[in-house]
């Protein structure tokens, strides 16, 4: 997602420029290529960091943290990454082209590189927006719903063929009368929780939830794999 984000974007602001320099020939038009791999680069980076700030909090925390908290303690983690690859990037942006500003008579100024900076963290900022509706998305109804339901197929029903697992906590009665209603509902809580961590090993869907039984889907194929 944030290589074809980085692409995008660097490729709009190479064309952009271009067209201005038609129009005042005293503009001059960076070099695309090394851009490009600087965006590739830097995609790479950031993906990786927001994809480990998501392991570790979603992964690792969720047990321990309230949505609120994990909320917050994301938004916090997505800043400090943001702040870290953008300042890097204009680092390195620096470094890279320095030279050819150089031979223009040129030099990135601190204003200049201000301007760069809102510029990309407004793209980030955007560019997160999308990728957390997305995610939100495959959470709410199940990976691969998305595009579907942006096509509008589920407006017209259909008939499959899917393979259904109902899996359900043995004894859960005797754990009811045992533990009590709050403590059982944490450990149903804790009981789903770990199930989730479990489903995208297998390429399943969860169907629904029904007390304590978990209802598991797959297509034909996927299912007898």
């Amino acid at each position: 997602f944030w290589i074809l984000a980085n692409v995008l974007l660097i490729t709009l602001i190479h064309q952009v420029i271009n067209a201005v320099s038609k129009v005042f020939t005293s503009v001059v038009n960076l070099p695309y290529w090394p851009q490009f791999w600087m965006a590739v680069g830097a995609a790479i980076i950031y993906g990786t960091m927001l994809g480990l700030i998501d392991y570790t909090i979603e992964r690792k925390l969720t047990v321990r943290l309230s949505l609120g908290q994990r909320i917050l303690l994301k938004t916090l983690a997505y800043t400090g990454a943001l702040v870290i690859i953008i300042g890097v990037t204009i680092y390195l942006h620096r470094l890279v082209f320095a030279e050819t500003f150089a031979r223009m008579g040129l030099a990135m100024t601190m204003e200049s590189e201000l301007g760069w900076a809102a510029v990309l963290s407004i793209y980030c900022v955007v560019a997160n927006l999308l990728i957390s509706f997305i995610k939100q998305v495959n959470n709410t109804f199940g990976p691969g719903v998305l595009m579907p339901l942006l096509l509008g197929r589920y407006r017209k029903p259909v008939v499959e063929r899917r393979i259904f697992m109902f899996m359900d906590l043995r004894a859960s009665t005797t754990y009811a009368e045992q533990l009590g209603h709050l403590k059982y509902s944490s450990m149903v809580r804790d009981l789903f929780h770990d199930v989730n961590t479990m489903v995208p090993k297998h390429d399943a869907e969860i169907y629904q939830y029904v007390g304590d039984e978990v209802v598991f889907t797959w297509s034909v194929p996927d299912g007898l794999h």
